[in-house]
């Protein structure tokens, strides 16, 4: 988990990592497990909605922001920021799934943290997605 910072209008800063936690809980798969590609869709659909927490977890002073491998404490206070339910699919499935996750782009009032593998990863996934979708040549 990333580093990233909450940035108050008066310019104080402060460091968080993100989760999204599933509020039915958390399900595991087996390295056997088969899906089809939108089971999780198919889920959400037969339940009738899904929901997960965003939970915030603050820094403390000397943790570091720039190391993801780095752990913080467990014992570090969490806030929880939100809530996203879904209670239907997308109505075009495909556009959706054209859209590339940029773990760089965030909104006003966030900024990165100096981590570097989270500035090279928006250019990586970029890069994944446009190999995994090319269409093959003859």
């Amino acid at each position: 988990m990333h580093a990233y910072f909450l940035v108050a209008p008066d310019g104080s800063r402060r460091a968080f990592r993100y989760s999204w936690l599933p509020d039915a809980g958390e399900a595991t798969l087996t390295a056997g497990d088969q899906r089809p590609p939108h089971y999780l869709i198919d889920e959400m659909l037969q339940r009738g909605t899904a929901s997960w927490s965003l939970v915030f977890t603050l820094a403390e002073p000397g943790d570091p922001t720039d190391d993801v491998t780095a752990r913080w404490p467990d014992s570090r206070e969490t806030v929880t920021a939100g809530t996203l339910r879904l209670d239907s699919a997308a109505e075009d499935q495909a556009a959706l799934d054209a859209t590339v996750f940029d773990p760089a782009g965030v909104v006003p009032g966030i900024e990165l943290s100096d981590d570097p593998i989270l500035h090279f990863r928006s250019q990586v996934y970029g890069e994944s997605f446009t190999r995994r979708t090319r269409e093959e040549r003859p």
